[in-house]
């Protein structure tokens, strides 16, 4: 039953995260409702490193992670009309818009839409392999071998939110 009641949370807390946006999205009518959540994301994915830095491995940790993603997939969908499921999305939207260009097929009044998602999408994948290069890099210095991952991650996704 524990195992039950932990999936049923992260669903729950997944839909919470992608409700709430909803929400704050409908109340401040579209406006500067990403740049709104942006801390929100990132203070809770610090609370998962927090939890996880506080004790070894801990799957409860996922739930503000779960609550956090929501949010994001949230803002990915609802206001870049990019519909993502992390890194294969970004790269389908590309891909495509690349191989409409390359096959003679991108008639820029027809095609503006899909141009500019996958401008976003390379937009976020620049964003998110900064990110990674910088957690990299900061392994080497981080004291006693902790490194605030998804701190590292939510503050890149701020970033992405506020622009």
């Amino acid at each position: 039953w524990a195992d039950s009641v932990f999936y049923l949370a992260l669903l729950f807390c997944y839909s919470l995260g992608v409700g709430c946006f909803r929400a704050l999205d409908l109340r401040l009518q579209g406006h500067r409702s990403s740049s709104t959540v942006a801390p929100a994301v990132l203070l809770l994915f610090a609370g998962a490193d927090a939890l996880r830095w506080l004790g070894s491995s801990c799957r409860w940790q996922a739930l503000p992670l779960a609550l956090g993603f929501g949010l994001v997939n949230a803002v990915s969908v609802q206001k870049t009309g990019v519909l993502t499921n992390l890194i294969t999305g970004h790269l389908q939207k590309i891909a495509t818009c690349l191989a409409d260009f390359l096959s003679g097929q991108f008639d820029s009044a027809e095609h503006a839409g899909l141009y500019l998602s996958a401008m976003i999408s390379a937009a976020v994948l620049l964003l998110v392999s900064a990110g990674v290069a910088a957690c990299t890099a900061m392994q080497s210095v981080w004291p006693r071998g902790f490194l605030p991952h998804f701190s590292a991650l939510a503050v890149t996704y701020s970033v992405v939110f506020v622009l």
